[in-house]
């Protein structure tokens, strides 16, 4: 995470779930958001945009995750 937000000048765009969750055969979810808050306070989320194709039971149709984009203060 710190390598996103210090390599971008302006933008910083994540695709992910924002929850905590015991971690799956190859996945961790996370709360990413509380990170950025603590981590990256020069950055404030402008937009989250929540998928329209949420995950119903088949991942092959849906997903977890949702867009958030964070803007330098």
């Amino acid at each position: 995470m710190a390598t996103c937000f210090e390599s971008s000048p302006r933008f910083v765009v994540i695709y992910s779930s924002d929850y905590d969750a015991p971690q799956a055969s190859h996945e961790k979810r996370r709360k990413f958001t509380t990170w950025v808050e603590a981590h990256a306070s020069a950055w404030e989320l402008i937009q989250h945009i929540p998928n329209r194709h949420d995950f119903q039971g088949d991942s092959e149709e849906g997903s977890l995750s949702d867009f958030f984009v964070y803007e330098k203060l």
